[in-house]
């Protein structure tokens, strides 16, 4: 060590990040249910370029409570809540947004980030394999290859834009993703060469604060 530094440390930041699962055979049943029991058209209020997006219903709130919730407070015990609340007390959370999205080949979704403290992705039937997109002529050979890719879009602490991305298959269903809602950007690339559909679920986690009381106001000298 050199003699004139002292006490050297590093030091790393705490920066968050998301959380990957797999789902047991009993949820993935009950969400291909929703998407089967059908709902309201959503593509209006979403920035999929997608043929078919709409909402479905979570009955009874089994997967909030069986699924969801405890993967928010896994998050939470890791890397911390994402918005420390000092108004309410308390405030349990809620699923507030819940839709399932088929895209055909060629379709995406664009760069974006959802509303509310929380979202997911669930990857309910990825048609594709990302070895056989890459090899596709216009993907082979270029220097930033993507086809079929879910991506991440984040910055660190420097600022610098950073991507982590998923290559997808058949083994990728059943995984669900849930991530910091704001300024967690994401995108998935388009596929090719298929007549099957892609059939993925979202959704957002908000605070539910309708019965929420109000925390008396903290005066600052």
């Amino acid at each position: 060590m050199n003699k004139n530094i002292i006490n050297l440390q590093f030091v790393v930041p705490k920066v968050g990040g998301w959380l990957q699962a797999k789902l047991n055979d009993e949820s993935i049943q009950r969400l291909w249910q929703y998407i089967e029991n059908g709902g309201e058209n959503s593509r209006s209020r979403l920035a999929g370029n997608i043929t078919s997006s709409f909402a479905i219903q979570d009955i009874d709130d089994w997967f909030f409570r069986n699924v969801l919730e405890d993967l928010v407070l896994s998050y939470e015990a890791n890397f911390g809540p994402v918005l420390k609340t000092i108004n309410y007390n308390p405030c349990p959370f809620m699923l507030a947004d819940f839709w399932a999205n088929k895209s055909k080949s060629t379709e995406f979704n664009p760069l974006h980030d959802h509303a509310g403290l929380y979202s997911f992705v669930i990857w309910m039937n990825i048609p594709t394999n990302w070895k056989d997109q890459y090899e596709l002529p216009h993907v082979k050979g270029t220097n930033y290859p993507c086809a079929s890719d879910f991506t991440f879009v984040y910055h660190n602490m420097l600022g610098k834009t950073c991507t982590y991305r998923y290559h997808l298959d058949a083994s990728s269903n059943g995984t669900i993703l849930l991530f910091p809602a704001q300024g967690m950007g994401h995108m998935v690339y388009p596929f090719y060469e298929t007549e099957d559909e892609r059939v993925t679920i979202s959704g957002n986690i908000f605070y539910d604060t309708r019965n929420a009381r109000m925390l008396p106001s903290i005066k600052v000298h």
